[in-house]
């Protein structure tokens, strides 16, 4: 009976055993993971959207005498980061980010429809310092990023359309939760800001800063 509970235990550690080896000097990682915003989509297309993944809807309601219930703004994002790590020493990863953002929104003013959209593509490094627990591989990481996004609307016949640079840093908190030898679910809480500048016609140099704290969640292979 003690055998068969020590051959249990070991079986049971032993993926994550495995998965501690994948850290070491010389291994690589590739992942995918997507941003939640803590913070609520707004009334129309805006830079955050783009950084986060969420589907919504807005409508008025109210009880007043002869008031309508409003058409239902609609809002849609993604934001994908694809990523790949190389340990250069033991625990400690460098590597490359891809970040893409995609929004749209659609509401309808006296029967026209207004659209708003925008994509957004950013790549930068990062570092990731891995600290292996018995169940658990917790880790920081910081990186940064350049990138470009393009934004613009239709509404009646019209449209427009607007191009920017932007520049991000990112530092925070994670932990992968081993599902097997090599594969880990990804966590991570951390603070990104985001600045966003017009490419054309801004000589006194305008531009937003956005400041996030955000919740990414993914899927991290170890080869």
């Amino acid at each position: 009976m003690k055998r068969n509970l020590i051959l249990i235990a070991a079986l049971g550690i032993l993926p994550v055993l495995t998965l501690f080896g994948q850290t070491e000097q010389g291994k690589v990682f590739l992942g995918i993971s997507s941003r939640f915003s803590l913070l609520p989509l707004e009334e129309g297309l805006s830079y955050p959207d783009m950084m986060t993944l969420g589907f919504s809807t807005i409508k008025f309601k109210s009880d007043a005498s002869g008031e309508e219930e409003s058409e239902a703004m609609k809002f849609n994002c993604f934001n994908f980061t694809p990523k790949a790590g190389y340990f250069i020493i033991d625990n400690l990863a460098l590597g490359l980010d891809i970040n893409l953002g995609l929004s749209s929104m659609k509401e309808t003013y006296d029967e026209d429809d207004y659209k708003s959209t925008g994509t957004m593509l950013s790549v930068g490094p990062f570092l990731r310092n891995y600290f292996p627990l018995e169940k658990a591989l917790p880790y920081i990481e910081a990186g940064a990023s350049l990138g470009a996004l393009k934004s613009g609307y239709e509404y009646d016949s019209e449209s427009e359309e607007y191009k920017s640079n932007l520049n991000s840093v990112m530092g925070g908190i994670g932990i992968a939760a081993p599902l097997g030898d090599k594969v880990a679910v990804d966590f991570l809480v951390g603070y990104f800001s985001t600045t966003v500048k017009d490419k054309e016609d801004n000589p006194d140099n305008e531009r937003t800063v956005i400041g996030t704290l955000g919740l990414k969640f993914g899927v991290v292979v170890f080869l």
